[in-house]
């Protein structure tokens, strides 16, 4: 019995095909005219997270999409995430985004982190895209 499970194990995992998702062309239209929001999560005047869902209004946001761009790359810090509030603030930010019809890319940037050479802050990205991830 243990032989034959050893050799139907090695007959699936030697056939075994490899799925590869695509996304649609709607989905990549979406990237084709982007532009760059700093200073909102990242480095951003205030912590206050009503200043935060108040940085950028809803007639800028328009402005945006009028002009042409198909979504907004948003950096974002993770130590300023760690402010109480600041992540609602920033998923009611993206839905204010994507309600005028923009993509976003949400990009963490750490200020100090050395994620080539330091074990720990890599530890500490991963942690920071645990509780995103729900979130988003």
């Amino acid at each position: 019995m243990t032989l034959r499970a050893a050799l139907l194990v090695a007959l699936l995992s030697c056939c075994a095909v490899t799925a590869h998702a695509e996304p649609t062309a709607e989905r990549l239209a979406v990237l084709r005219h982007g532009v760059n929001i700093t200073n909102w999560f990242r480095f951003p005047p205030s912590h206050d997270p009503q200043a935060m869902r108040a940085y950028l209004g809803d007639s800028a946001i328009r402005d945006l999409r009028r002009a042409g761009f198909t979504f907004v790359r948003l950096p974002v810090q993770p130590e300023v995430l760690a402010v109480p509030g600041v992540l609602a603030s920033l998923t009611a930010s993206l839905a204010r985004l994507q309600r005028e019809g923009l993509g976003v890319v949400v990009s963490v940037h750490p200020v100090d982190w050395h994620l080539e050479t330091t074990a720990g802050d890599r530890t500490r990205l991963l942690a920071v895209w645990r509780a995103l991830a729900p979130a988003l």
